[in-house]
């Protein structure tokens, strides 16, 4: 029964080490705690698996960390996308290096954060302008005019300037928020708007699940955006894509997002109550 306990033991541990041994910050130490693990004692065993399971705790707070991080480096590469100077495409691999890395350190984006402010105050002390291309005209018209058919109404012009772009949607509450730069490149995400602090903090549990079921709908449509644009001619190469199921539905305080929201409301209202009232008054002869 013992020699039992210390295989099925033994065949955890060696689990947790595989998901370990890959990060370079773990590997050397998890190499040394399963050398010669075999001919260890089971309380040798037990101590080495209470510190592989806090590596591994160590682990999954750190990728919930690097999630933020890495969309401070998108952030960061829509920054550069606006910059000419040659060593933009330097700093342009190394951000695409650390996304695709599973887990970054905050001291790696403070360190790519310095070196992008420095190429942007050159670029601010030169004040040089790039002029949109008929080419960025037209896949903004095709932009806007999928998003319609599709019921969506962005409330101001797309721009490729990195400035935040919000689309009016199907639902109350809610818009997609675009960000271009004038590469082409593209964050998408839906976010929740809130008129303040206190509305957002008193969200209840049923308006957060009611927030992954309107983005997982807004999802379809996006990718019915994607292939709408495709089929014009428009190549689009989604990146990254994030999950309403895994991470949630963002939130804004947007006070006159709000209010837009509020005098739609009121349109929608008005309408309803004249179609009642039509019901109501209508008679034959």
């Amino acid at each position: 029964m013992r020699e039992v306990e210390r295989k099925a033991l033994l065949d955890e541990i060696s689990k947790m080490a595989e998901n370990l041994l890959p990060l370079p910050e773990y590997g050397s130490k998890v190499e040394r705690l399963m050398r010669d693990i075999t001919g260890e004692s089971m309380e040798r065993l037990a101590m080495v698996k209470v510190q592989l399971g806090m590596y591994l705790a160590e682990v999954t707070q750190k990728a919930k960390e690097t999630f933020v991080i890495k969309e401070e480096l998108l952030q960061l590469r829509h920054c550069l996308s606006r910059c000419v100077f040659c060593e933009v495409g330097e700093l342009e691999k190394r951000i695409d290096e650390l996304v695709a890395e599973p887990i970054v350190a905050k001291e790696e984006l403070n360190a790519l954060a310095q070196e992008v402010k420095m190429v942007e105050e050159r670029e601010e002390e030169i004040a040089r302008s790039v002029r949109e291309t008929q080419n960025m005209r037209m896949v903004v018209g095709a932009m806007e005019e999928t998003l319609k058919e599709l019921g969506y109404e962005p409330l101001s012009g797309i721009n490729f300037e990195g400035e935040p772009i919000y689309v009016d949607t199907p639902w109350i509450g809610y818009k997609v928020k675009l960000v271009f730069n004038r590469q082409g490149e593209a964050l998408v995400k839906l976010v929740r708007i809130f008129r303040s602090e206190e509305e957002k903090n008193n969200e209840t549990k049923i308006s957060k699940a009611k927030n992954v079921e309107i983005a997982k709908e807004w999802c379809g449509h996006y990718t019915r955006w994607i292939e709408k644009l495709r089929e014009m001619g428009i190549v689009v190469e989604e990146r990254w894509r994030r999950e309403p199921e895994e991470f949630g539905v963002e939130v804004e305080v947007n006070e006159a997002l709000a209010s837009h929201d509020d005098r739609k409301r009121e349109r929608k209202q008005l309408r309803t109550d004249g179609k009642k009232t039509q019901r109501f008054f209508h008679h034959d002869g």
